[in-house]
């Protein structure tokens, strides 16, 4: 049988296919980890990658054969990823599968002879790989709920009693889930906790201010951002005691200063956190006064 030209340079060629069986030896203690814990996120994420890799790569040198067996193991395992499919044994037995034909294929080419040897068995695993890719993608919509609600959950575990504006993304999200949501009762998203969340529409704008500015950015913040930092300043000026007007006026003035030209820098942010350390919202001072006036009358 003749050598196949594959139509690239042969060098390059022996160089995709070492890193290529490079990349699947270690896949098999992998399939191991995830017998052992099939959610183990770190050996899905892995394999997905090694056949996402191999897909693309195997395209530049015309391996179209080699493309499609990686490209579809790579469809299955994405499933795995998303949740619309649970890693079993069913899914790790077709898959390893995969991952050997792909060794043969690879052999094949290094020795340069056609990518496959007998049509009818790539073909039959190709079919076996997809029937379990097409039962991932026709899902029942209450098992993808189920796994969106369970997202949801997970985010706001993550975040619970953090910052502000967090809890009020996830506030968003559950609202904007349920509006979807076709289905009720158990399964639904998650309700919202009162005691746990805090929106942006229950801060002042000096607390509004002082959440964003908490998150911290590296170089330039958000212009979104930004640009309603600048519009609770203005707000805030109308809230403050008279004794902090001065303050507020400086911070706003700094902000309309610096903003338009050079963006929201860091520097701009120190300078407002300063401005409004010292600033004072009306009625503050009669709040602060109200305990030590029960004292007085208690005595």
């Amino acid at each position: 049988m003749a050598d196949v030209d594959y139509g690239v340079d042969p060098e390059l060629v022996m160089e995709f296919v070492d890193e290529s069986e490079e990349l699947l030896g270690d896949v098999t203690n992998l399939f191991i980890a995830l017998e052992t814990n099939p959610e183990d996120r770190e050996s899905i994420d892995k394999i997905f990658r090694t056949v996402h890799t191999i897909k693309g790569n195997s395209a530049f040198f015309n391996l179209m054969k080699v493309k499609s067996m990686a490209h579809i193991c790579e469809n299955l395992m994405n499933l795995v990823r998303e949740g619309s499919l649970k890693f079993n044994n069913d899914i790790s037995d077709v898959l390893i599968r995969g991952i050997d034909y792909l060794k043969g294929m690879l052999d094949n080419v290094r020795s340069t002879k056609p990518e496959v040897d007998d049509e009818a068995s790539y073909n039959k695993l190709l079919d076996e790989i997809t029937s379990f890719v097409d039962a991932g993608n026709s899902q029942d919509p209450e098992a993808v709920w189920k796994v969106v609600n369970k997202d949801v959950g997970d985010f706001k575990n993550q975040f619970k009693g953090g910052d502000p504006l967090l809890m009020d993304l996830w506030n968003r999200i559950v609202k904007n889930l349920e509006i979807l949501s076709p289905f009720s009762g158990e399964e639904s998203a998650p309700e919202e906790s009162t005691e746990e969340a805090s929106s942006e529409s229950d801060l002042n704008p000096k607390e509004l201010i002082e959440s964003i500015l908490k998150i911290g950015f590296d170089d330039v913040l958000d212009e979104n951002k930004a640009k309603q930092i600048g519009s609770a300043l203005q707000e805030l000026r109308n809230l403050v005691d008279e004794s902090s007007v001065e303050k507020i006026n400086a911070a706003i003035n700094s902000y309309e200063t610096t903003f338009p030209t050079d963006g929201f820098t860091s520097f701009l942010s120190d300078v407002i956190n300063d401005h409004l350390k010292e600033v004072k919202l009306a009625g503050d001072e009669e709040k602060e006064s109200k305990p030590e006036e029960k004292k007085e009358s208690a005595g």
